[in-house]
């Protein structure tokens, strides 16, 4: 057992299911009779109806822990200096710290907001620095197609310059994206890191729509089911 209870998990953009993503490794974590806490240090969107933790609690059944919610859709830090708003790297970094508080020996899944650069906080700090902090591997989440393994590889190799341990890839197919084969051998040697898992279209309703697909994830390390 090593010390890095969870794994932060980030797209290469928005809207490629990382949350999606988070939430079945979340469910996973149950499935294996683990404690799991999801964690989103900062929620934009609210003025949008946005609420990616009420979102993951229902769909995974897990507690979750949240940092404040902001205005409109976009990168959180753009997002508060626009509005004269402060939200700083201590503040980001005590949601994760309350977090392992409040639930000991529990595994942690740290959700970003947009890609590993996106400032979550109105002084840069972004989820790569979060997860040197929290001492977590990151999960990227691509779309399943050749150009999202492109991306990727440079989400990849952005977070290892900046010393963050990359867990692998997680691959998402949209609902009405055009199906590309992506193998698993194609993922390494263009990243230099295993595809995790493949998250299919899903269909959300029902009880615990997650559960069968959260039991094919194997992530390796802590965060495996």
């Amino acid at each position: 057992m090593t010390d890095r209870r969870g794994v932060a998990v980030v797209g290469v953009d928005v809207g490629v299911g990382a949350t999606l993503v988070a939430a079945t490794i979340a469910r996973a974590g149950r499935l294996a009779g683990r404690d799991v806490v999801y964690v989103k240090p900062v929620q934009p969107g609210a003025a949008d109806g946005a609420d990616d933790a009420a979102d993951v609690a229902a769909l995974a059944g897990v507690p979750t822990a949240t940092g404040p919610s902001i205005g409109p859709a976009g990168a959180p830090g753009r997002t508060l200096r626009g509005a004269g708003l402060t939200l700083d790297a201590a503040e980001l970094r005590e949601v994760i710290d309350a977090a392992r508080r409040d639930h000991p020996s529990t595994d942690l899944i740290v959700d970003g907001s947009g890609g590993a650069t996106t400032e979550l906080g109105s002084d840069g700090t972004t989820l790569a620095d979060l997860a040197i902090h929290a001492d977590l591997d990151v999960v990227v989440v691509t779309p399943a197609r050749v150009g999202g393994i492109e991306l990727a590889a440079l989400t990849i190799e952005a977070l290892e310059r900046r010393g963050v341990t990359v867990r692998g890839t997680v691959t998402t197919r949209p609902p009405g994206a055009t199906e590309e084969r992506v193998d698993a051998a194609e993922v390494l040697a263009a990243t230099g890191h295993p595809l995790l898992a493949t998250l299919p279209p899903l269909d959300l309703r029902g009880d615990d729509p997650l559960a069968e697909i959260a039991a094919t994830f194997d992530l390796g390390g802590d965060a495996s089911p």
